[in-house]
């Protein structure tokens, strides 16, 4: 289970749809850092994927979310 891929196109569909459930329906989601940070820590974490992943490489990359 753990070799198992899960594809680039739906881990960036699954950011966006995080990033944009965070922007809707979470008013303190700015109380620790301001949008603009929030902004870049989400583009950064989008584009760092620069292919498919293993759940192992998921999880690592995901932790600090």
């Amino acid at each position: 289970m753990l070799d198992k891929k899960l594809k680039k196109d739906s881990i960036a569909a699954e950011f966006t749809q995080l990033y944009n459930l965070t922007n809707a329906i979470h008013p303190g989601q700015f109380m620790f850092c301001s949008k603009k940070e929030f902004d870049q820590t989400y583009l950064d974490l989008k584009n760092s994927i620069k292919g498919d992943l293993s759940i192992v490489e998921y999880y690592k990359l995901t932790a600090t979310l």
